[in-house]
């Protein structure tokens, strides 16, 4: 994909970071990840490719609850050892409140007799979703998760077809938390070869071969190009 930065904008950036927009700010105002660029007559602001390690690393403590300022003492620490026992403090803690919580859930299961399992699903294709910009720039927004079953067995749902796209795919091969760096390296690619248009992102779930690893295929909208065009108006012309 090469090494060229490409500067993006902050709902671009939102997407391939999986941080909200107003996550993104709240970073900027506490210091912990501050855009390249702001337009000084429309306030907007800018990051640049070369930010998403950045952004990864501190969505990825967030997810540990580890606070802002313990977030950027782990960015400015002066070694690894440093950091590597801040992180190891927070994780004790972690370790503690889990195990309270296992009891807790334990108890609960046992009250209500929810150990039964849920009856299977009849699926006939693989599952996926429709993620909208604004599921990723806001805190809460559009998201359509699909199916594919037999609607005759259940008569309570009716057939809806996806929207036709041209996509730019990557397929993510790891554990869920790691899926938004596929979603940083795509998105890279098709900020750096402009071609992105706007429209949902989609997801196809593959499977989980092993425990903690799953496949995961990523489709970004992108425009369709001249020989796209060309190809498909061909095979029309073959049918």
């Amino acid at each position: 994909m090469g090494s060229m930065t490409a500067t993006l904008s902050i709902g671009d950036f939102s997407r391939m970071s999986y941080l909200s927009v107003r996550t993104l700010r709240r970073y900027h105002e506490s210091g912990l990840l501050i855009p390249v660029r702001v337009d000084s007559s429309t306030g907007y602001r800018y990051y640049s490719t070369d930010q998403l390690p950045t952004a990864q690393v501190i969505r990825r403590l967030r997810t540990l609850q580890l606070p802002l300022d313990d977030i950027a003492r782990v960015l400015s620490a002066p070694d690894v050892a440093h950091r590597d026992e801040l992180i190891a403090a927070h994780l004790t803690r972690m370790e503690e409140q889990l195990s309270q919580t296992r009891d807790a859930v334990a108890s609960l299961r046992l009250l209500l007799g929810s150990d039964r399992p849920p009856p299977p699903a009849r699926r006939t294709g693989l599952d996926g979703a429709l993620y909208f910009a604004d599921f990723f720039e806001a805190e809460s927004g559009r998201l359509t998760v699909f199916v594919p079953t037999d609607v005759s067995a259940t008569g309570r749902a009716r057939a809806a077809r996806l929207p036709e796209a041209e996509l730019a795919v990557a397929t993510h091969d790891g554990p869920l938390q790691d899926l938004d760096r596929t979603y940083g390296a795509l998105g890279t690619y098709v900020t750096r070869h402009a071609i992105g248009v706007a429209g949902p992102i989609r997801e196809r779930f593959l499977g989980a071969p092993a425990p903690g690893r799953h496949l995961v295929q990523v489709g970004w909208p992108i425009f369709r190009t001249r020989r796209d065009s060309e190809r498909s108006a061909g095979n029309r012309q073959a049918d």
